[in-house]
């Protein structure tokens, strides 16, 4: 059976232990939410068709926090 998120907010835990907590649009982390890796890196933002596109916060496993805008997987430091 396939889950698809038409439109909503809810959690979902992958199998390598990541989590992903905010809006679905079309089964797509799509909206304001945060993914979290299973090594404990932070992603948090706006996202767009699975991808956090737009002004993000990423927190390393040190807590280290950067702000500013991401285009795919570069982040342009505000």
């Amino acid at each position: 059976m396939t889950i698809v998120f038409i439109y909503c907010q809810g959690t979902m835990t992958y199998s390598n232990g990541s989590k992903y907590v905010g809006q679905w649009l079309n089964s797509n982390k799509h909206g304001q939410g945060t993914f979290t890796t299973n090594e404990g890196v932070i992603y948090a933002g706006k996202w767009e068709n699975d991808n956090l596109n737009v002004e993000a916060t990423i927190t390393s496993t040190e807590g280290n926090t950067v702000k500013g805008f991401l285009k795919t997987e570069n982040l342009l430091k505000k």
